[in-house]
């Protein structure tokens, strides 16, 4: 009998990964990977969901843009709080607008600090939003380690990381 027919007749092709000689798919299914492995699997699955989905969020604004979203944040805030001048608060504001650039817009300082004050809030709580729902998942990976192994396998391989903005209902005024 050719070196490539198993005992009961079972044929591997040329290439073919088989199980050892003394593999049996009569007798019980090869070694299960360990759930230690299967978990960390998880959550690193996770979190590659959760990046992937934060990052389809914010497309049109690069590195450097987001990089500057807290010192915006903060010169407006001390704006509308009277921590500071507008004229203080004008150059930054007025580059954030593009009116030193493109001459374009017609905000106030003001207007367009509260423009970004809008949008940091909307952010923080879709980075909340997003979060928690990351949060939730390591929690349910977690869990298993206080299942028995078939109950903690079956919630580990139907643990499907899916992530999703909230509902907004119609007419309201922010979409975050």
């Amino acid at each position: 009998m050719p070196s490539w027919i198993h005992r009961d007749g079972l044929g591997y092709a040329a290439g073919d990964i088989c199980p050892g000689p003394e593999w049996d798919p009569y007798e019980g299914s090869l070694p299960q990977t360990p759930l230690d492995e299967l978990r960390a699997a998880k959550i690193a699955e996770i979190k590659q969901a959760h990046d992937d989905f934060a990052a389809g969020i914010a497309p049109e604004y690069g590195i450097t843009s987001r990089d500057t979203w807290r010192v915006q944040e903060a010169t407006a805030r001390a704006l509308l709080n009277g921590e500071i001048g507008e004229e203080q608060a004008v150059p930054l504001l007025l580059l954030v607008a593009g009116r030193s650039s493109t001459g374009g817009t017609t905000l106030t300082a003001t207007e367009q600090a509260q423009r970004i004050v809008r949008n940091a809030d909307d952010w923080s709580k879709l980075g909340l939003w997003t979060e928690g729902q990351r949060n939730g998942y390591v929690d349910q990976v977690e869990a298993t380690a206080a299942m028995p192994d078939d109950e903690a396998r079956a919630v580990l391989e139907g643990l499907v990381p899916i992530f999703s903005l909230p509902l907004v209902a119609e007419g309201s005024e922010s979409n975050a």
